[in-house]
C-alpha cells in the first residue's frame, strides 16, 4: 500500500513510516516554539540572556583582543629597543676600534717600531692595550705591505694568556690598501670592513702610522662578529643576525641548521626598501625556523657615515600567542559563568512578575467581553499593583462610561441629522434656508417646543421674526434694542444663554411666551464676525431651567447655531447678488437699446449732412472751402463711428450676419482712402495705395469690409503728428489676403498692444490732441475681421515716429455656419457715389 501526506504519495512501506516521524517531530518543533513565543515569561528572560550572550561575546572578543593589542604593542617595543641597542653596540664597538687605533698610533715609538718592523718591540707597546681594550685582534703592515705582527684572541677564549703571536701572509686587504694610499674622504683617513679571515668573521677598523706627515705603516683592529653577537645577545635579550652589503648572512645567535642562513637571508626585493629607511621606520619579517615563529627587525650597520651591512633582532612570537589563548580562556569561562547567573536569577525574577500579570490579563479580558463585576485583589505598592487598582478603577468606571458614550452618539447622531437638512437640503432660497432651520432644531433641544428666528434689519436696530414652528412666525412680536443691556449684551455673547422674556423689549403688539415661562434659550447668529440675528427657543411651562442648558446641550446648540448662521448668510448673499445681478441685466438692456436707437436715428441724418456737406463743398466760395472740408471729415467720421456703434451692438445681441459675395479689395480700398482724402489733407498727411493690378476677388461682405477699413484708416490718421505718411498695402497669398496699414504716427507701447482691441479702452497720447473718440473702432475691427474667419494682428516698437502696422489677413473663402450668412442684396451703400440733394 501507499501512504500521501498534504496530497504526496510515498513509496511502501518505511518510506511512509518515515514521513510520520518528520510530521511528528515538525509538530512538536512548532507546539515547544509556540510555547517559547507565547510566554511572557521568556520573553523578559530571552531579551536579557541574548544581550548578555551579545556582551559576553564582545567582551571576551575585545578584552582578549585589547589585551592581544597590549601585548603586541609591548613586544613591539622590545623588539624596536633591542634593534635600538643593536645600533647603540655596533656603534659603540665603532668608537672602541677607532679609540683603540688612536691610543696605537698615537704611542710613543711605534712609529719607529712600524719602519723598523720590530716585532719584539711592537708587542711590547701592543699587548698592554689589547688587554685594556679587551680587543680580539690588531694586525701591523709596512708601508711595503709586509704583514709585520699580528696579535689575537682565539674565539671563545677569555684569559690574557689565550693572546697569540703570529705572523702571516699578507692577504687581498682593500682597507690597507686605502690607508697605505694616503687616501681620505670626508669622514677621514680611517676604514672599516667585513671581511672574513682566517675562517671567522671579522669587523675591522684600519688607520695609518705616521712619522713626520709620512706613512710608515698601517694598524688593523678587529672583534669576531661572533663575540659581537654574543654581547649584544645578552645586552638585547633577543637574536642578533648580522649580514654583509650584499644580504648574506655572517654571523647568527639564533639556532643554526641547514634551512637558517636560507630562511634569514635578504633579498634583493627586501634590500631596496631597506636602503631607503630614513627616521626610525625599520622594515619587519615573520619566519619560522624549527616549529618556531619569530619577528625580525631590521636595521642598518652604519659605520663611518655609510652602510657597511645590515642586521636584524628577533624574537620568539610564542609568548604572545599562549598569552592571548589564556587570557581568551579565563574571559570565556568568566562571561559563561555570568550569563548562567543572569539567566537563572532573570528566570525566577520573571516567574514572580508573570504570575501576576497572568492573573491581570484574565482580568483584563473578562472585562472586556463585559464583565464589568471582575477584580483583580492585588494590593501590593509595586507597578503591578498600580496597574492592577488603575484596572479595578477602570472597570467600575467603565460602565458609567459605556452609558455616557452611548448618550454621546445620539447626541452626535441627532446633530449631524440636523446639520445635514441645513447643509445639504437647503438651497439658496433664503425661506426655505429658514425653515429647514426651523425643522431641523425643533425636537433637539428636550423641554422646549417653540422655536424662533429673528434676523437683524437693515438698520441693524430691530430684530424681526422670520420664520417660527408650531405657531405662525406672524404671532410673535419684533425685538428692538437697548443699548444699555439687554438684547444687545445678548447679541455680543456667542454662548447659548437663558433670559427673562420681560427683559426684552418689544416694539409691536402680540405674546412672546405664554404665562408661567420664566426664561427662554437664546443664541446669536454669527456668520464670521457678523451677528446677523438670533435663535430662540421657548421652553415647557414650569420646565427648569437647569434641565434646558447643560455642557452637551449647550455644546450642540452652540454648533447648530453656527451652521445656521453661515447657512443664513449665503441665502442673504445670493438674494442681494441676485438683485444686483438684475439691476445689471436692465442697465445693459437699457443701454443696448439706447445704442440701436440712437445708431439708427443718427444714421439717417448723418446721410442727409453728408450729402449736403458734399455737395456745398464743391460750390462754396475759395475762402470758406477749407471750412467745408472739414465739415465734411468731421461728417464722415462721426459716419464711421456710428457704424462701429450699430456693429458692437449687432455683436452685443448676436444678430450680426454677413452678406456674402465677391469682393474687390482694391476698389474697397481705394474708395475708402477717397472717403478718407479730405480728413487726410487737413491733417497734412499722405495717403499711399499700394494694390496689384491683378487682385482676385474674395468672398466677403463688402459693407463690413468698407467699414474695417474705414476704422482702421481714421484710427492711423488720428494718431499721426502733422505731415505724416500712411501705407495701404495689398498682398496676395495662396489662400488669404493680407492688408497692411502701416503709419509714421506714435507707436504702441508693447504693454498697450494687448489690450488696444477691448472694449472703450484708449491709448492716451499727451502730444497728439484731437485724438478724441470711444475706445470701440479697433474692437469693432477685430469682431469683423474674426466674424469673416480671418484675423488681425499689430506690430510696433512703441517709439514715436517709427508708428504702427497693423496685418488684416482675410480667407478668399469664408467657411462660417450658413447661419451667420444672409442672401446678398442691393440695398448696400458704399456712398461711393456723389448723393444729389434738392437745391
Amino acid at each position: 500500500m501507499r501512504c500521501s501526506y498534504f496530497g504526496v504519495s510515498s513509496k511502501p512501506g518505511h518510506v511512509c513510516s518515515t514521513h510520520l516521524v518528520k510530521l511528528v517531530m515538525l509538530r512538536y518543533v512548532g507546539r515547544f516554539v509556540t510555547y517559547f513565543t507565547s510566554r511572557i515569561q521568556f520573553k523578559i528572560i530571552a531579551p536579557f540572556a541574548l544581550l548578555t550572550l551579545f556582551v559576553a561575546g564582545a567582551g571576551t572578543y575585545f578584552s582578549t583582543r585589547l589585551l592581544a593589542d597590549s601585548l603586541e604593542e609591548r613586544f613591539t617595543r622590545q623588539l624596536v629597543a633591542a634593534g635600538s641597542t643593536v645600533a647603540d653596540g655596533l656603534a659603540q664597538r665603532e668608537q672602541l676600534h677607532l679609540s683603540t687605533l688612536r691610543t696605537i698610533v698615537f704611542t710613543t715609538g711605534i712609529d719607529q717600531a712600524v719602519l723598523a718592523e720590530d716585532r719584539a718591540q711592537l708587542q711590547n707597546l701592543l699587548f698592554p692595550i689589547m688587554v685594556n681594550n679587551n680587543i680580539d685582534r690588531v694586525d701591523v703592515i709596512s708601508a711595503a705591505g709586509h704583514q709585520v705582527l699580528t696579535i689575537y684572541r682565539p674565539l671563545k677564549a677569555s684569559s690574557v694568556e689565550d693572546y697569540k703571536i703570529i705572523q702571516t701572509d699578507l692577504v687581498e686587504w682593500p682597507l690597507v690598501d686605502k690607508v697605505l694610499n694616503g687616501m681620505a674622504d670626508a669622514q677621514g683617513n680611517k676604514y672599516v670592513a667585513l671581511q672574513r679571515m682566517d675562517g671567522n668573521e671579522f669587523f675591522f677598523t684600519a688607520g695609518p702610522v705616521k712619522q713626520d706627515d709620512q706613512i710608515v705603516g698601517a694598524v688593523v683592529v678587529g672583534s669576531y662578529t661572533k663575540n659581537l653577537l654574543a654581547s649584544l645577545k645578552q645586552v638585547t635579550f633577543a637574536d642578533v643576525n648580522f649580514y654583509d652589503i650584499e644580504g648574506g648572512l655572517i654571523g647568527s645567535t639564533m639556532p643554526a641548521d641547514m634551512d637558517t642562513a636560507a630562511t634569514l637571508v635578504i633579498t634583493p626585493q627586501e634590500m631596496r626598501p631597506l636602503l631607503a629607511l630614513e627616521g626610525e621606520a625599520s622594515p619587519r619579517r615573520l619566519v619560522s625556523l624549527n616549529g618556531h615563529e619569530y619577528d625580525l627587525l631590521y636595521g642598518i650597520f652604519w659605520a663611518r657615515g655609510e652602510p657597511l651591512g645590515f642586521y636584524s633582532v628577533a624574537m620568539p612570537t610564542t609568548f604572545i600567542k599562549s598569552q592571548g589563548a589564556s587570557a581568551r580562556n579565563q574571559m570565556v569561562i568568566i562571561f559563561a559563568t555570568a550569563l548562567f547567573l543572569v539567566f537563572g536569577m532573570g528566570y525566577v525574577t520573571s516567574s514572580m512578575i508573570t504570575r501576576r500579570l497572568q492573573h491581570l490579563m484574565e482580568n483584563a479580558l473578562a472585562v472586556a467581553g463585559g464583565d464589568f463585576t471582575r477584580r483583580t485583589h492585588i494590593a501590593t505598592n509595586d507597578e503591578i499593583g498600580s496597574l492592577a487598582r488603575s484596572l479595578d478603577h477602570m472597570t467600575m468606571n467603565l460602565a458609567d462610561y459605556t452609558q455616557k458614550l452611548q448618550d454621546r452618539i445620539n447626541e452626535l447622531m441627532t446633530l449631524y441629522e440636523s446639520s445635514s437638512a441645513v447643509t445639504i437640503r437647503s438651497d439658496l432660497n433664503l425661506e426655505h434656508v429658514l425653515q429647514v432651520i426651523i425643522n431641523s432644531v425643533s425636537g433637539v433641544i428636550q423641554g422646549t417646543d417653540q422655536v424662533i428666528i429673528y434676523l437683524l434689519d437693515e438698520s441693524s436696530q430691530a430684530l424681526f421674526p422670520r420664520a417660527a414652528a408650531p405657531r405662525y412666525v406672524e404671532t410673535y412680536p419684533a425685538l428692538t434694542f437697548d443699548h444699555d443691556g439687554g438684547i444687545h449684551n445678548l447679541l455680543a455673547t456667542p454662548r447659548p444663554q437663558i433670559i427673562n422674556p420681560v427683559d426684552l423689549k418689544t416694539d409691536s403688539p402680540g405674546l412672546l411666551v405664554s404665562p408661567g415661562v420664566t426664561g427662554v434659550l437664546v443664541v446669536s447668529l454669527i456668520a464670521g464676525q457678523e451677528v446677523i440675528g438670533m435663535l430662540m427657543l421657548i421652553p415647557e411651562v414650569n420646565r427648569p431651567h437647569d434641565e434646558l442648558l447643560n455642557s452637551d446641550s449647550e455644546r450642540l446648540l452652540r454648533t447648530l447655531a453656527n451652521q445656521a448662521a453661515i447657512a443664513i448668510k449665503n441665502a442673504q448673499l445670493f438674494e442681494t447678488t441676485q438683485q444686483a445681478y438684475e439691476e445689471l441685466r436692465q442697465l445693459d438692456t437699457l443701454k443696448t437699446e439706447f445704442i440701436n436707437i440712437a445708431a439708427h436715428e443718427l444714421r439717417t441724418p448723418l446721410g442727409a449732412m453728408m450729402g449736403y456737406a458734399t455737395f456745398a463743398q464743391k460750390r462754396v466760395p475759395t475762402n470758406l472751402r477749407k471750412t467745408m472740408d472739414f465739415l465734411v471729415a468731421s461728417t464722415l467720421r462721426m459716419r464711421t463711428m456710428v457704424d462701429a456703434m450699430l456693429a458692437i451692438q449687432r455683436m452685443d445681441t448676436g444678430a450680426a450676419f454677413l452678406r456674402l459675395g465677391a469682393v474687390d479689395i482694391g476698389r474697397i480700398l481705394q474708395k475708402t482712402v477717397t472717403d478718407f482724402q479730405l480728413l487726410a489733407e487737413l491733417e497734412g498727411h499722405t495717403i499711399t495705395l499700394h494694390v496689384p493690378a491683378d487682385l482676385s476677388p474674395i468672398q466677403a461682405d463688402g459693407e463690413k469690409m468698407d467699414l474695417i477699413f474705414s476704422n482702421l484708416l481714421s484710427n492711423a490718421i488720428k494718431f499721426t503728428p502733422k505731415q505724416g505718411y500712411i501705407d495701404i498695402t495689398v498682398q496676395e497669398e495662396a489662400d488669404s489676403m493680407v492688408v497692411s496699414v502701416h503709419d509714421n504716427g506714435v507707436g504702441i507701447a508693447s504693454e498697450d498692444q494687448e489690450r488696444i482691441f477691448e472694449r472703450f479702452y484708449q491709448v492716451r497720447v499727451e502730444h497728439i490732441a484731437g485724438h478724441s473718440g470711444m475706445g470701440i473702432g479697433l474692437t469693432t475691427v477685430k469682431y469683423l475681421v474674426e466674424l469673416h474667419g480671418g484675423h488681425i494682428r499689430v506690430e510696433s516698437d512703441g517709439v514715436p515716429g517709427q508708428g504702427s502696422t497693423f496685418f488684416v489677413t482675410l480667407p478668399k473663402m469664408v467657411t462660417i455656419p450658413s447661419a451667420h450668412t444672409l442672401p446678398l442684396t442691393t440695398d448696400i451703400q458704399f456712398f461711393d457715389k456723389e448723393l444729389t440733394v434738392p437745391v
